[in-house]
């Protein structure tokens, strides 16, 4: 196991985010619980004031996990000195594969969750009506069940990591071994003009179509497609441009 101030620091937000976030989840689940099964009117209300609370330390708990995202990537960035053949991101993950890709992974995704719950649970709690109330509460079970799989992917990363020679991005792109095809390794700007074509095309059709139907799925085929060319155009000339070394990738 490699210990350095930012996995320390990581650590730390670990464990305060699990222990906030999970309290607050299991404690508001079991108020719920027995909110529903209450009949008296002073009871329902001090266990919607538990559940109020409940919420709050669930919105700290998920507010660190977000703050997390960049600590995480600099963790990794501070490893690459300390892996022998790692010079990226790639060395340092290829030191405890698929762990490490897939807790890197679910760092760009959980955040769509951690979104959505915050912006259905404030826009419920300020309706009367709160329409939205079993959902947000059901939607509290895979926020858990994710949270509990991104706490032990991470712990799993850290736990394993050791000073082992790696390959790094270079193995697979510097030296082109023929498994990959040239056009996806080369230093050229074709996703960078097909990208910024796509880009100009959905800004025309935004400003003048007017068959709506037609419009919204040409936007959304363009919306792929500029995904698509945009990660290619970062990884085959504006990654390389970026850190000024044209075959890195």
């Amino acid at each position: 196991m490699i210990i350095n101030k930012f996995i320390a620091i990581y650590y730390l937000f670990l464990f305060f985010s699990f222990s906030i976030g999970m309290l607050g989840a299991v404690v508001g689940l079991r108020a719920l619980g027995r909110w529903r099964s209450a009949d008296m009117p002073e009871k329902r209300y001090q266990l919607e004031n538990l559940l109020y609370l409940c919420t709050s330390a669930i919105f700290l708990g998920v507010a660190l996990r977000v703050v997390m995202i960049p600590i995480w990537f600099l963790m990794l960035e501070s490893l690459i000195p300390l892996i022998p053949g790692a010079m990226c991101l790639a060395g340092v993950h290829l030191n405890v594969p698929v762990y490490s890709w897939l807790a890197s992974t679910l760092k760009v995704i959980l955040p769509l969750v951690y979104f959505t719950w915050i912006i259905i649970s404030r826009v419920d709690r300020k309706l009367v009506e709160q329409p939205f109330l079993n959902f947000r509460h059901y939607l509290l079970v895979p926020l858990i069940l994710l949270i509990l799989a991104e706490t032990f992917l991470d712990l799993k990363y850290l736990f394993s990591l050791k000073v082992s020679n790696v390959t790094c991005c270079t193995a697979l792109f510097d030296y082109n071994t023929g498994n990959v095809s040239e056009i996806f390794t080369e230093n050229h700007w074709y996703f960078v003009i097909i990208c910024g074509i796509f880009l100009l095309l959905q800004a025309i059709i935004i400003m003048v179509t007017k068959r709506k139907k037609a419009g919204q799925v040409s936007i959304a085929i363009l919306a792929g497609g500029i995904f698509v060319t945009l990660i290619l155009a970062l990884h085959t000339k504006l990654s390389p441009l970026i850190l000024d070394a044209p075959f890195h990738h």
